[in-house]
């Protein structure tokens, strides 16, 4: 398990306290130094002046197979944060897990942690974690809460947060093997940019994966029977699409459904999912509600629950996180969030004409690393945009034309930029499955 110290952007630090930043479901329980009600379990929380944040995403607990005449084996997965909101350095060594039942039941799992905070800092431990529970236990929320000592040897404890648990499917094992897709929004503007990205396209093997906004001005019939279809048309047999802004203000989308078909998802949804090799990828729609109440975050639940695979992306058009113009678009804050909890590994977005690729983070932008990594892909040959204010986390950044290559493995992936013809930017890594 990977630990990441970072930097907290809201420092309290008047009494000794370590705040436990929980993997919460929003508008979950939370109580913070002070900041609530006071847990009545192990152990007491140390009275402070500030309030933990809540930053994480959701828990969820799924089964292993390993199941005893009196355990069941599970993996807690999400992450928690713990901020040091005293004067001294802390060392928290032990995890301390209630898990509890519809009825008040709770099972409590003593999980050895090793996390050192600086005070004023914020720490990150990543999950998953393995615990055994008995059989009869149904456990639907769990109370987190650590201790430790500081660097004068006096006993630190947190105070206690408290999380709804997703009850997730067993994982499935990697199956396929190697895969490639090419990634790029901001397409079709019937300009030099789209016919130079649609040559890179026609040297290049892999599913195309189109991230919104594939004819400008305007996603009519007549655009995509000519500015699409010229360029990145020729393409379309190996699409599969997601729909942007331009492409939904047109009567809903009519026009992009009639013109991809099955490469869209169900015609007037603008949400699916599928697989690519071993990965599960889910095209959603950044155009319509995504929030807690909304029918595609339940389907997004529900697609998440019954596809347990060890990678996976998510695919739609307004980026979440961007130095560009547009910014940060909170639309799909709460999906991030959901995404988040069930372990989704990659976010590709577009929206803003450039490239950029982030570190991982949570659905609010703080570093996290067991969060998730974003490449923002407007890069399909829409006019580019500049760089504007730079944001936290961003690793990298250009305005040019190209597309998002990915080699897609079974418990990792590898990135490269391909920019079009002459153009000098490059950017490519690696990284494993969460």
């Amino acid at each position: 398990m990977r630990l990441v110290r970072t930097s907290s952007s809201h420092p309290h630090a008047r009494l000794a306290c370590v705040g436990l930043i929980g993997a919460l479901a929003i508008g979950g329980f939370n109580v913070a130094c002070g900041g609530g009600p006071q847990s009545t379990t192990a152990p007491t929380p140390i009275a402070a002046s500030g309030s933990a944040r809540v930053v994480t995403g959701l828990l969820s607990l799924q089964r292993t197979g390993a199941v005893t005449s009196t355990q069941t084996v599970y993996e807690l997965r999400g992450d928690i944060r713990f901020r040091n909101e005293g004067r001294s350095p802390l060392h928290l060594t032990m995890l301390l897990a209630d898990f509890m039942d519809e009825d008040g039941q709770s099972e409590r799992e003593n999980i050895g942690i090793d996390v050192t905070i600086q005070p004023g800092e914020m720490a990150a431990y990543p999950f998953p974690v393995v615990v055994s529970l008995p059989v009869e236990r149904n456990p639907v929320r769990v109370r987190l809460s650590a201790r430790g000592t500081s660097t004068d040897g006096t006993a630190a404890a947190t105070d206690s947060a408290e999380a709804p648990l997703s009850m997730a499917a067993p994982m499935v094992p990697p199956s396929g093997g190697d895969a490639t897709i090419l990634a790029a929004g901001d397409i079709g503007d019937c300009t030099q940019g789209a016919s130079l990205t649609a040559r890179l396209l026609d040297t290049l093997s892999g599913d195309v994966l189109t991230l919104g906004d594939h004819v400008y001005p305007s996603a009519t019939r007549e655009g995509f029977a000519g500015c699409y279809e010229s360029t990145w048309g020729r393409h379309k047999g190996r699409t599969r699409s997601s729909p942007g802004n331009h492409d939904w203000g047109e009567e809903g989308g009519r026009p992009y459904f009639e013109y991809f078909g099955g490469g869209a998802g169900p015609a007037g949804a603008g949400y699916y999912s599928f697989d690519i090799g071993a990965w599960h990828v889910l095209s959603l729609n950044s155009n319509i509600a995504a929030g807690l109440n909304s029918s595609q975050f339940r389907w997004a639940t529900a697609d998440l629950l019954a596809h347990p695979s060890k990678c996976t992306m998510a695919i739609w058009h307004h980026a979440r996180f961007s130095s560009g113009p547009s910014g940060d678009v909170p639309t799909m804050q709460q999906i991030w969030w959901l995404l988040d909890g069930h372990g989704v590994d990659v976010v590709l977005n577009a929206h803003d004409h450039l490239y950029e690729r982030f570190a991982p983070q949570d659905h609010e932008g703080y570093p996290s690393p067991n969060g998730i990594r974003l490449f923002v892909v407007g890069t399909g040959g829409a006019p580019a945009n500049g760089v504007q204010t730079v944001k936290r986390n961003s690793e990298a950044r250009e305005s040019a034309w190209g597309v998002l290559r990915m080699t897609l493995r079974p418990d990792s992936y590898g990135w490269q930029f391909v920019g079009v013809h002459g153009s000098p930017f490059r950017d490519a890594g690696s990284d494993v499955c969460r």
